[in-house]
């Protein structure tokens, strides 16, 4: 199936599907509680141009808050849904479209990003200068068998050898009487995909989802490897 997948692909007639961008989105879990709470990406980059990634109270009007999803790979097709997770359609190769997500200072884009490539369990999620590699895609689960479950925001580890195929955004549970506990405790990091409620996110539309838009692939290749 795979084969012949790809010699469809590889056909002389072979039209791909446009890239999806989405821009605006915010990226919200729900506690128990009821509160949502928004992946926020400070304004300030601190040592190494790293910039902090953390969970806190939704604000409609917080731009730290505010992402664009995109250009995503084309293998795949994703929904986004208000207030629920997105469906997502796995591609016929990828298990689901492979996006950068960033927030931009001017012309200046700055990606969610795995520290420094890291493959351990609880590797923080940071902010860095976008560049295209492999730890800044991120794709949104499809619920499909022996994938990250619909509502994960998930890296797939790019080593056939390795034991863990998908890392997926995680970060402490938390709730309004919480807000005051600190950011450390608030960080954004990654975990074995397990499907619980603090690996599930919404991924709440923004301004709009367009197609084939700006800023192009090449526009995420402007930032340096992290060290």
């Amino acid at each position: 199936a795979i084969d012949a997948t790809r010699a469809k692909k590889d056909a002389p007639d072979f039209v791909p599907s446009e890239r999806q961008y989405f821009e605006g989105v915010r990226i919200a879990r729900r506690a128990e509680n009821g509160a949502d709470w928004c992946v926020t990406l400070d304004d300030r980059p601190g040592p190494g141009n790293v910039h902090d990634v953390r969970l806190e109270p939704c604000d409609r009007g917080d731009q730290r808050q505010r992402f664009n999803l995109g250009p995503c790979s084309s293998d795949g097709n994703i929904q986004l849904r208000a207030g629920a997770p997105a469906n997502v359609a796995p591609g016929d190769l990828a298990p689901a479209p492979f996006c950068p997500v960033a927030r931009h200072f001017g012309s200046y884009p700055v990606c969610l990003d795995l520290n420094a490539e890291r493959l351990d369990p609880g590797t923080r999620i940071i902010g860095y200068p976008c560049n295209g590699r492999w730890n800044q895609l991120v794709a949104l689960g499809t619920g499909a068998v022996g994938r990250p479950d619909a509502g994960a925001l998930f890296i797939s580890v790019p080593y056939p050898q390795h034991p863990v195929r998908h890392l997926c955004f995680d970060a402490p549970a938390r709730t309004n009487a919480g807000a005051a506990a600190g950011a450390e405790n608030a960080r954004l990091h990654v975990s074995r995909c397990h499907g619980g409620p603090t690996q599930t996110f919404f991924v709440e539309p923004g301004l709009g989802a367009l197609y084939a838009a700006p800023p192009r692939p090449e526009d995420y290749l402007t930032g340096e490897e992290e060290l």
